[in-house]
């Protein structure tokens, strides 16, 4: 299903970077085998990563994981005699991510689209990559200089707190790996306490809890790194 402005998930639209689009998006059917009739499940193909969008409890909650091209291993389909598997593993995360009950054309643009992106031959994709590389440089080089402030005080910890949110934005907006993010978090957390800090990293999943009261939309969000 080819996405536009007016039905993408509303949750998911704002995740989206600045020149991210959605090029494809592939749903579990809810009537073949393997699907789901209350909640069903979605990937979102973009020109710098894949969404995954698990809705829970009638679509009140909901896990989505994000996957950057870079951070993909291999993705493969299991065709069935009515619809087909998608399945999508990543270097960071055990299981790997599946989208059963798919419609067996939809799955197959979805894994070329993924092919193109491990490619670098989506659209705007290396402009994107590039114009967030330079946001997450800027970054690096204003948290190492800080270390020449340490008597600032609390300056310089408001300083380094701004940065460390900063990064955790770029890191939901997926111009971070989840491996760049843990090397720049923990040189932040080191200037902060004086201590090194030795985090595994781990893939982002945001869990969405949602109140569909008319149109005001409550969000609660925790990210896990």
């Amino acid at each position: 299903m080819l996405m536009t402005s007016h039905n993408i998930d509303s949750e998911v639209k704002n995740l989206l970077m600045y020149e991210e689009e959605i090029l494809l998006t592939a749903t579990q059917s809810k009537t073949a085998p393997g699907g789901s009739l209350s909640t069903p499940n979605s990937i979102y193909v973009t020109n710098t990563r894949v969404i995954f969008k698990n809705p829970k409890l009638f679509g009140l909650k909901a896990d989505i994981i994000d996957a950057n091209y870079r951070d993909i291993s291999n993705v493969r389909l299991k065709r069935g005699l009515f619809s087909t598997e998608i399945y999508l593993k990543t270097r960071n995360r055990a299981d790997e991510i599946v989208l059963p009950a798919v419609d067996k054309q939809i799955a197959n643009e979805v894994i070329n689209l993924i092919q193109n992106g491990l490619r670098n031959e989506l659209p705007n994709q290396r402009l994107i990559e590039r114009n967030y590389q330079g946001q997450v440089t800027a970054v690096n080089i204003n948290t190492t200089s800080s270390g020449s402030h340490a008597d600032d005080g609390n300056n310089n910890n408001n300083d380094l707190l701004q940065r460390l949110e900063k990064l955790t934005d770029l890191k939901q907006k997926g111009a971070l790996s989840d491996s760049e993010f843990q090397v720049l978090k923990n040189d932040i957390l080191k200037k902060l306490s004086g201590k090194d800090f030795s985090i595994e990293p781990s893939n982002s999943i945001i869990e969405i809890e949602s109140n569909n009261a008319l149109s005001n939309t409550s969000s609660s969000i925790d990210h896990i790194f």
